[in-house]
């Protein structure tokens, strides 16, 4: 059947009934709206299912369409229709996550700049400890040293090394506190 090359209305088809007419209105005629919505600018990936939906509205209503529908241009209509749907959908995602990526790197350059700042405090406060507690504190933190590694090679009891670290660590956390809240004022 060449159903595409007579663009005669519904009402000299048997379209109503007839499914064979339908699959056949769907071979000629799919190639024609995927390369319609392709120069609308349609991602390729979202082509196959609009047409599919401009198919599926055209049987859903086959029988409250008018008689002298012509097929191809009610389907181009309706691929067209939903083809405007769905782009403006796609600008509105990809104005919120163009947003979103703007916000988060704006995020990190202020978690960069928040970071820089407590590691300079960081620095500044570790200059200020006694020479044993920077010691200690470079054992645990960046010779990785366990506590009882260091309990063992210092002669004290783990707990005794454990509670150093913790006192250090409280007493680093308040000087970087200090500081940055100096820094912000």
């Amino acid at each position: 059947m060449k159903i595409m090359r007579d663009q005669a209305p519904l009402a000299d088809r048997v379209f109503m009934r007839d499914a064979d007419w339908f699959e056949a209105l769907v071979d000629e005629s799919a190639g024609i709206l995927r390369a319609y919505l392709a120069g609308m600018g349609v991602e390729t990936g979202q082509i196959d299912d609009l047409v599919q939906e401009s198919y599926l509205a055209l049987w859903r209503q086959r029988e409250a369409l008018p008689e002298t529908l012509v097929p191809l241009a009610w389907l181009k209509t309706v691929a067209k229709r939903r083809a405007i749907d769905h782009l403006r959908a796609t600008s509105v995602r990809r104005r919120h996550l163009a947003e979103l990526v703007a916000e988060e790197i704006e995020d990190i350059d202020q978690r960069s700049a928040a970071d820089a700042l407590a590691l300079d405090a960081l620095g500044r406060c570790l200059e200020g400890l006694p020479s044993p507690a920077r010691d200690l504190l470079q054992r645990r933190y960046r010779d990785d040293d366990s506590a009882e590694a260091i309990a063992t090679g210092s002669g004290s009891d783990v707990s005794t090394v454990r509670r150093r670290l913790a006192e250090l660590r409280a007493t680093l956390l308040l000087c970087i506190e200090r500081r940055l809240s100096a820094v912000a004022l």
